[in-house]
């Protein structure tokens, strides 16, 4: 049976850096967590408001599709001209800082119905909106 011979690389380890480390991280974390709870604790009165949304909301699409006879579409729903409006009033109410709306027009579709649905976001206060292609092949 063959021995191998035993590596004094192992023996010399010494733990004491290690330790070191690990105590400079419990307290760190020690005095961080301190400073948030006392900004917790700081009797604030917050002022409330009505459009007051989280930030932390992801963005919310609207997508409004238009077939080659000029008609609006969100999901299943048709929409006629005054109803999209009402509907992009819904949703730029919904969440007013993050929205956008996606316009999916047939290739047969007069421009009209698009730029109608351009000015209605615009009108609503909705800046991000766009108009999507497919791309050629």
């Amino acid at each position: 049976m063959i021995q191998l011979p035993h590596s004094k690389a192992l023996a010399n380890l010494s733990l004491t850096p290690l330790i070191d480390v690990v105590f400079l991280l419990i307290i760190f974390f020690l005095i961080s967590s301190q400073f948030s709870e006392e900004e917790r604790r700081m009797d604030i009165n917050i002022p409330e408001t009505s459009i007051a949304k989280p930030l932390i909301e992801q963005p919310k699409e609207l997508i409004i599709n238009i077939n080659s006879e000029g008609e609006y579409f969100i999901g299943e729903d048709q929409l006629s001209a005054d109803e999209l409006i009402k509907a992009l009033k819904v949703h730029w109410n919904s969440n007013p800082t993050k929205n956008n709306v996606i316009v999916r027009a047939d290739r047969d579709c007069r421009f009209e119905p698009i730029f109608f649905c351009i000015d209605a976001c615009r009108e609503v206060g909705i800046t991000d909106y766009c108009v999507t292609a497919k791309a050629r092949k």
